[in-house]
């Protein structure tokens, strides 16, 4: 998937099959490769992992990965994230979702 931005900050969010939300209480690893596109440009890459247990009623948990640098040839990123347990239930209005911000003018291909 190849992404370009087009504001000051990108922010591409990708859902999340309903699954996600069974990682309260346990350790998740998120593990993806990507690279720069344009090498010529810094590129500073934020992820966070958000769970909306109830989007109409605010109930919302936003988990963040960091922020690290993409480079010019393709890397493996790997982070693990402690999710605590705080025995909220998911329901059809659920959304999960990960998001990646990026800055603007710049393209990453992400696997």
């Amino acid at each position: 998937m190849s992404v370009k931005s087009v504001a000051i900050h990108k922010l591409l969010q990708m859902t999340l099959d309903k699954n996600a939300f069974k990682c309260q209480g346990k350790n998740i690893t998120l593990s993806f490769m990507m690279i720069n596109d344009n090498p010529s440009v810094s590129t500073k890459v934020a992820v966070t992992l958000i769970l909306a247990f109830s989007p109409g009623g605010g109930v919302t948990r936003a988990y963040s990965f960091g922020e690290f640098t993409v480079g010019p040839s393709w890397g493996l990123q790997k982070f693990t994230l402690n999710i605590l347990f705080e025995d909220l239930l998911s329901d059809d209005t659920t959304i999960a979702y990960l998001s990646i911000d990026m800055p603007k003018n710049q393209t990453i291909n992400l696997q």
